[in-house]
């Protein structure tokens, strides 16, 4: 009878050890669910498709990852998908947002077709991929890697946000298209890109992702650094930093005349930056940057547009220019508490503007007398791969590397920290070591 016993359960080990690997082949679109039988629906973990997916099959396996939140979450343990032989046809539907259906193109992954599958940690995508919809990916939280197929040539706003355990991507050589940076916001552990020499639209710099020329930055990948030195001569894309939650203190060139549109949003843990002085305007710049303390805005800003919404720990704004930027909004910021430092002479145009007339403290300053560089008010020291700047006044710095290399950095009243690459500079005739 033990014998029995034991070789019955072996039996059932093996039967549910057979039941987590499934390969099918669907030769019509819309019968996944009747290739897979009910009692292993959602005992499978890996399973590699192939032939023809329309939304009904979609939605077949959404629910042996496991669901959403939003469509109720099934006992589903798919963890690992292979489509790489799978061809995306239209028809069918499938559900993922409460009472929203979305309907499958042919050769795209499409609106939130995988967003929210907890479950997912590895998807091989169909080589005959053409675009990837937005927020397709959105929250899949496991997902540890992605590779684009070379015949994809379009990913779309927020494909890959909230993939909280991504580490890399892999671009394939025909993607031409990244709709701005939020395709990879919030993806906290994202360390590199990986883009092959063939692509003629982008390349990876230190797995940071640039356009071909080197001209653009399109992505910062949020677990490479806590601190950023922006290159010269480049240019800071749309969204470019969005949700980089890591980072800290970020150094833009003083000949840079333009940021890209929320390029810093929800950086709720950047407390350095420097805004150069021929920055125009601002849209969105610093939305949602929670630990900002102080921020100056320099004599050319002319517009600002939701650039400090949600910064709720500012306390001092240097704003020089004497005509008040307009539009001004600062919702969420503490208007009552954090001081408003303008130039003299305008304290009028400001009390009267609207937005910044909501600022309690208002007080004008003499910006000019400021200017002269005066080193015994100034503290310069390296740490670790930075040159920290302690300062009392506004002014320009100039450090030398002993190789020659000038560096300009504009000085803010306060603490600022300017990232450079390892070596040994010159400032006052000082030697500065960063390690």
């Amino acid at each position: 009878m033990k014998k029995i016993i034991l070789s019955y359960i072996a039996a059932i080990c093996c039967i549910s050890s057979q039941a987590q690997t499934k390969i099918i082949n669907v030769e019509d679109a819309g019968t996944l669910s009747m290739l897979i039988d009910d009692s292993e629906k959602y005992e499978i973990s890996d399973l590699t498709l192939s032939g023809k997916l329309n939304g009904d099959d979609i939605n077949f396996i959404r629910q042996m990852a496991g669901g959403s939140q939003f469509d109720g979450f099934t006992n589903g343990k798919l963890s690992n998908l292979n489509m790489e032989n799978v061809m995306i046809v239209q028809g069918g539907s499938y559900k993922s947002g409460g009472r929203t259906y979305y309907y499958t193109s042919n050769l795209e992954i499409g609106q939130r077709m995988f967003a929210y599958l907890e479950k997912l940690e590895l998807i091989m995508l169909p080589k005959t991929l053409k675009s990837i919809g937005a927020e397709a990916f959105y929250d899949c939280i496991n997902l540890k890697k992605i590779e684009i197929p070379d015949n994809t040539f379009s990913i779309d706003i927020e494909a890959f946000s909230g993939c909280e355990s991504l580490e890399y991507v892999i671009l394939g050589k025909n993607v031409e298209e990244i709709r701005n940076g939020r395709v990879f916001s919030f993806c906290n552990n994202l360390k590199y890109f990986i883009v092959p020499e063939e692509n003629g639209y982008f390349k990876s710099i230190d797995g940071v992702l640039y356009s071909k020329n080197g001209k653009t930055l399109i992505r910062f990948p949020n677990a490479k650094s806590s601190t950023y030195s922006i290159p010269q001569d480049v240019k800071i894309g749309d969204c470019s930093f969005s949700g980089c939650i890591s980072l800290e203190s970020i150094y833009i060139p003083e000949d840079l005349t333009e940021i890209g549109d929320y390029a810093f949003e929800l950086c709720e843990n950047l407390k350095t930056v420097n805004i150069p002085e021929n920055i125009s305007v601002l849209i969105g710049t610093f939305s949602g940057c929670t630990s900002l303390t102080s921020i100056v805005i320099p004599s050319n800003v002319q517009r600002i547009f939701d650039s400090f919404n949600g910064c709720e720990n500012l306390k001092e704004i240097y704003c020089k220019n004497s005509v008040p930027p307009y539009p001004a909004y600062f919702q969420g910021v503490n208007t009552i508490d954090c001081i408003l430092y303008i130039p003299q002479g305008s304290y009028d145009a400001y009390y009267k503007s609207e937005g910044w007339r909501n600022f309690l403290n208002i007080i004008e300053i003499d910006y000019t007398s400021t200017n002269n560089l005066d080193y015994n008010k100034l503290s310069i020291y390296g740490y670790e791969n930075s040159i920290i700047i302690q300062s009392n006044i506004f002014t320009n710095v100039d450090i030398y590397s002993i190789t020659g290399i000038k560096y300009n950095f504009s000085i803010n009243i306060g603490l600022n920290i300017f990232t450079l690459p390892k070596g040994i500079y010159v400032a006052n005739g000082e030697k500065i070591i960063i390690q």
